[in-house]
């Protein structure tokens, strides 16, 4: 899906779809903890260096998993003040 793998790894992560998905969400949440923590520990130009290739690939992820699941749900805010999800279409 983004061009890195081969025709055979991809037929073998879509047959494990699920796995997969979960697998992409479990890395998105680790590439965030780790943008967490980079803003914390650097500074300057590396600091730079670093949240931008963090953020690279917290991008291909969810452009991955954009492309396996559809676009995120909007959430919204009801007038009662709880969440429900918008419809988008």
């Amino acid at each position: 899906m983004d061009g890195v793998g081969t025709q055979d790894e991809l037929t073998l992560l879509l047959e494990h779809r699920q796995l997969w998905v979960e697998s992409l969400f479990k890395y998105l949440e680790l590439t965030d903890r780790a943008i967490a923590n980079a803003r914390k520990s650097y500074r300057g130009s590396v600091r730079r260096t670093v949240l931008d290739d963090l953020n690279s690939e917290a991008d291909r992820i969810d452009s991955v998993l954009t492309e396996l699941l559809g676009p995120a749900p909007k959430h919204s805010i009801s007038h009662d003040g709880e969440s429900s999800i918008a419809d988008l279409s």
